[in-house]
């Protein structure tokens, strides 16, 4: 057991799961993405069923309520989709498989809107990009690709919003893209150098802290966002 501000943690096991993502939506109904398969328990944890994927393997997942929720997979051949359920996550549709988009990360703000972060592969290049929905996830469009970062290609791996209005997206090498303004406008920066960062390290994870937002990699790439 490991115990942090006077909080106790203690591991969870269950047999058989190798997870790549996890969502709770209250404290009993969550999920765990595994390959070609999802997890779900109803019960906090203490026991879980399994949903077959066939050969699509689940990367992220958001919850707009209890019925309706939306994930980021990729199948056998690595190609990567958004995927739609309207029954608790027992069946899922895919809602988005455009060529040379792959989607890493998906959040709403709202019942209707949604973003999801990752790149578009240009010509073997990975350029940042970033989706949007209004309709609740059923259809998805463009709202932010850079035609060039780096020359080793960017993925943008995680994306959160503090609010409607402010969401910030995190790549591996600690370039941000953040907007203010609700998705209209996107900017690019650089996390090593605005928040002290390490880029070799790399940045894949922001966490929803309340008020601030934690940006979380390797080796103690620890920043927060205010």
């Amino acid at each position: 057991m490991v115990v942090t501000l006077g909080r106790p943690w203690s591991p969870l096991v269950v047999p058989g799961i190798i997870g790549k993502s996890l969502f709770f939506l209250d404290s009993q109904t969550g999920f765990i993405s595994g390959r070609y398969t999802i997890f779900r328990t109803t019960d906090g944890g203490e026991n879980w069923s399994t949903i077959e994927t066939d050969d699509v393997s689940f990367l992220d997942y958001y919850f707009i309520s209890p019925l309706l929720g939306i994930a980021s997979a990729y199948d056998e051949e690595s190609i990567r989709s958004l995927w739609r359920t309207t029954d608790g996550g027992l069946t899922w549709m895919n809602v988005f498989n455009e060529r040379n988009f792959y989607m890493n990360s998906v959040w709403f703000t709202n019942e209707t809107t949604g973003w999801a972060a990752g790149y578009y592969d240009r010509f073997g290049i990975k350029e940042p990009a970033i989706l949007r929905t209004t309709d609740g996830g059923q259809t998805w469009k463009s709202a932010y690709r850079n035609v060039y970062v780096d020359s080793r290609g960017e993925s943008l791996y995680d994306i959160r919003f503090r609010n409607e209005m402010e969401g910030y997206a995190i790549s591996r090498y600690a370039y941000d893209v953040y907007t203010t303004d609700g998705g209209t406008n996107w900017y690019l920066a650089h996390a090593a150098d605005t928040l002290g960062l390490s880029p070799q390290y790399g940045i894949y994870k922001v966490l929803d802290g309340y008020s601030d937002m934690y940006l979380i990699g390797r080796r103690g790439n620890i920043a927060i966002w205010k």
